[in-house]
């Protein structure tokens, strides 16, 4: 008789050797060497928060192929104490009531054709230099083979196009200013046009921002690092930060498919995928919590002089400049050369940069993180912009109440929507 879980002996097989694996003691000295404790400092200006969210919000059975999708996010300013200054929805200012759904969009497709389903790929490649987003391979040639076409994906990626264009208004408004910018997630977006997401990365430097990711849990790199942040935070017993070593980097991406977009930095589409995330920091606050870290490239000493008014390399592109003072002949946050040595912007990190930028920002980090049992570990105005962006069942029961009044304008009767509202698995269920 086949079993047909043969295979969870080896997948249980593998968490015990991920658990069991002590840290290499060269990689290990290496992040002693550039770590410390971490202590908590208010910080001096306003700090800004920026999270998304998307979600299926209505399937219609009755309509195969048709869907409905949203997306939603918010921009929070707080002060050193945690509590609000100002909240952003929308791209603009507009008049609301406690009735207005704050989700930016609702995304409706109806593909149950192939002839129609190639015109929809058509018609969002031509649209692709007005929303931000990468050139990617045409979809013209499609005739062979017809990729599925999920409505939960354009929604995702209009929600990252919305997050990163929401960044760049916020560094120009005028309301308030603040200091600090920490993103949720990768400063990178392989639906962002890599020119555009490095032109926010130049923006924020020239306007005194810093521009800060924060990646939690569930990438290879976290995974890579686990067992070195379990020995760091073992020795110091509290709050630390750590520079990550490029030979954790290359092990976590450097031989996978994902290189391109993970690894690569500038603005060229032809080379990467809008990297700007020039400076990796590990920084950990209790035996099961740490981060990752992305610093923004241009707040690093070497990279500031090309966006810096009057330099001489002033508006040069970043591979442009590494090209003529490293020879490099693409810009990675860490790769190998022919020797086997490692090169890369996290190998450009100065002392300079660990006393100015790097120690500074985790000690407000840190501040942020533990001023509220609310969000303990985590940075509260983070944990406050998630909390308010989220699209959760409340606001889909809403906008799918708004979206049958309006239905019911053109025709269709209240028993049409009686199945709108179930999920799927709870129908076969029943």
């Amino acid at each position: 008789m086949n079993d047909s879980f043969s295979n969870l002996p080896v997948v249980a097989r593998n968490f015990s050797a991920l658990r069991d694996t002590p840290p290499e003691d060269a990689i290990l000295q290496a992040m002693l060497n550039r770590s410390a404790t971490v202590m908590p400092r208010p910080p001096e200006k306003l700090v800004a928060a920026i999270d998304s969210s998307d979600n299926l919000l209505l399937s219609i059975p009755d309509y195969p192929g048709a869907a409905v999708a949203g997306y939603s996010y918010t921009l929070v300013v707080s002060g050193c104490d945690g509590k609000l200054c100002f909240e952003q929805k929308r791209m603009a200012d507009r008049f609301s009531d406690d009735t207005f759904e704050d989700l930016e969009i609702a995304v409706v497709y109806n593909i149950p054709l192939p002839k129609f389903q190639r015109r929809q790929y058509i018609s969002d490649h031509q649209i692709r230099p007005f929303l931000y987003t990468p050139n990617t391979r045409s979809p013209y040639n499609l005739l062979e083979h017809m990729p599925e076409y999920k409505v939960r994906l354009a929604a995702a990626r209009y929600r990252e196009t919305t997050e990163r264009k929401a960044v760049r208004t916020a560094l120009f408004q005028s309301r308030v200013e603040f200091g600090l910018l920490l993103k949720d997630g990768r400063l990178s977006s392989q639906n962002v046009s890599p020119r555009y997401t490095e032109d926010i990365g130049r923006r924020a430097v020239e306007r005194g921002v810093r521009y800060v990711g924060v990646v939690k849990k569930g990438t290879s790199l976290w995974a890579a690092l686990y067992p070195y942040h379990a020995e760091l935070f073992n020795r110091y017993l509290k709050s630390y930060w750590a520079w990550i070593p490029p030979e954790i980097i290359m092990r976590a991406y450097g031989s996978t498919q994902v290189e391109v977009k993970t690894l690569r930095l500038g603005g060229r589409e032809s080379l990467c995928l809008g990297g700007i995330g020039g400076a990796w920091i590990v920084y950990g606050n209790r035996p099961d919590t740490f981060y990752i870290l992305e610093f923004n490239v241009y707040d690093l000493a070497r990279y500031h002089p090309l966006v810096e008014r009057g330099s001489h390399w002033a508006g040069m592109p970043l591979e442009e400049f590494n090209y003529q003072t490293l020879g490099w002949s693409a810009t990675y946050i860490s790769n190998k050369d022919e020797n086997g040595d490692y090169f890369g912007t996290q190998n450009q990190i100065t002392q300079q940069d660990i006393d100015i930028l790097v120690i500074p920002t985790v000690q407000e980090i840190d501040h942020l993180a533990h001023i509220s049992q609310r969000s303990l570990g985590y940075p509260l105005p983070l944990a406050d912009a998630h909390n308010r962006c989220k699209i959760n069942r409340e606001r889909k029961d809403r906008f799918n109440e708004r979206l049958k009044v309006q239905l019911q304008e053109y025709g269709f009767k209240p028993r049409d929507f009686e199945t709108w509202i179930d999920d799927p698995h709870k129908i076969i269920e029943n």
